[in-house]
């Protein structure tokens, strides 16, 4: 089984949604930043998007926001 453990920010303020069956979730983009740079001296970024549903999702809203460092 493959592993990933990402660390990077978030970039932009987190919302949290409500569905009708009465689950939660949050999405937000999380942007990663690369140890090497480019062939033109410039650092590399990557931008994952993330999915958080439940109680996990609340407590990213209520305790984490734009510039957070958080891993995944």
């Amino acid at each position: 089984m493959n592993q990933v453990a990402l660390v990077g920010r978030i970039t932009k303020d987190l919302t949290l949604k409500e569905h009708s069956s009465g689950r939660v979730n949050t999405t937000f983009v999380l942007a990663i930043n690369r140890s090497f740079k480019n062939a033109n001296g410039e650092a590399v970024t990557d931008f994952v998007l993330c999915s958080v549903w439940g109680r996990i999702a609340e407590n990213l809203v209520r305790h984490c926001g734009k510039g957070s460092l958080v891993g995944v």
